[in-house]
């Protein structure tokens, strides 16, 4: 079929629909044509329309330069050239190609959904709580790492959540406290009644958890719920603080999941064989641009707190939305869409 279409019609009318494990199928025929269909320059594009749709845009990245060639330019770009193409080779007799590197990259990157959203999250808002060093981003999905531990059988038993987190991520977050390899991992969708919450886009490579009796909807759900109310609230260095709370009457739960990237990202948790929700609604922090942090807390559907590393822009006779204008415009935002901004005004209790 590909001898009968020009290059340039496969590219833009049938590529893109086309997952990376069928762009793996059509590679593998031993047609000319399919191989120059499907090519590295044209992964990497899927690769950074992945990389930019779930905002991970400078803390997640792949080896650029794996087996590429290099222009000389001079005497000593051309030995710069020969020694890069000398270490080519040699990752080349022990790794994959050019082409199947970026292919693993883009499964990679394919088969974690929504859940690498969370993972840039997580990594952002750790850099802001100065509990990692910004200096050691990019995390770099590097060839060697997707030998190691995207192909192996042994990783099979982890979801791919749960090994980019346990492999690049986790030993480079200065947490006090409990680790978050004592999850309890596993499998868990088949134990929920039909019905479930958390059934709803259920995902195999991002999967429901349970840690200390909660139930979480997912892994990186579990891994932003430890890092805001383990690590951050035990360590100092984050500056986080608590700085107002209110009590309303009814009961509400519309702080839920329904929230775009743009207005925050919600995490729900509850007990295991409980319906009592309890979430976290984080509102800045987790974008490129952000440079403060904060986070509302809301227990038992009707205590709620908001949490913040801005520092006070006024003294205490000043109301709270000019010592605080970044952290309370948000807040604002985000009661005024759940429509809580009267009851809050009228219940809350400033404690800074």
């Amino acid at each position: 079929m590909t001898d009968l279409l020009p290059i340039d019609v496969w590219h833009n009318a049938l590529v893109p629909f086309l997952s990376v494990g069928e762009l793996a199928a059509l590679r593998s025929t031993s047609r000319e044509s399919h191989i120059s269909v499907v090519t590295a320059d044209l992964l990497l594009k899927r690769i950074d329309a992945r990389l930019e749709g779930n905002s991970l845009r400078g803390v997640i990245d792949i080896d650029r330069e794996y087996g590429g060639n290099v222009a000389a330019g001079g005497y000593v770009a051309g030995l710069l050239a020969i020694f890069r193409r000398l270490a080519w080779c040699s990752r080349r007799l022990r790794g994959p190609s050019r082409l199947g590197y970026f292919l693993a990259c883009a499964r990679v990157l394919e088969q974690g959904g929504d859940g690498w959203r969370n993972i840039g999250a997580f990594i952002r808002l750790a850099v802001n709580y100065r509990l990692m060093a910004d200096r050691t981003l990019p995390v770099v999905l590097s060839a060697r790492w997707v030998a190691a531990h995207v192909r192996t059988k042994a990783s099979r038993r982890l979801s791919l959540t749960e090994t980019v987190y346990l492999s690049l991520i986790g030993h480079r977050v200065a947490c006090r406290g409990d680790p978050l390899y004592r999850a309890i991992i596993g499998e868990y969708k088949e134990k929920l009644p039909p019905g479930d919450p958390y059934r709803k886009g259920y995902n195999q490579q991002n999967p429901v958890v349970i840690d200390d009796n909660k139930l979480f909807p997912s892994f990186t759900a579990l891994m932003l719920y430890m890092l805001l109310q383990c690590w951050v609230a035990r360590d100092p260095r984050s500056a986080s603080r608590v700085v107002l709370s209110v009590h309303v009457d009814r009961s509400d739960s519309r702080m839920s999941d329904e929230l775009t990237g743009e207005e925050g990202i919600a995490i729900s948790y509850r007990l295991w064989k409980s319906r009592s929700y309890r979430r976290l609604v984080i509102l800045s922090g987790f974008r490129p641009d952000d440079t403060i942090a904060a986070f509302v807390r809301v227990r038992f559907g009707s205590n709620i707190e908001l949490c913040t590393t801005e520092p006070c822009a006024a003294d205490a006779s000043c109301p709270l939305d000019v010592r605080l204008p970044v952290s309370m415009r948000l807040f604002r935002r985000l009661l005024r869409r759940f429509g809580l901004e009267k009851e809050v005004n009228e219940n809350m209790r400033v404690r800074v």
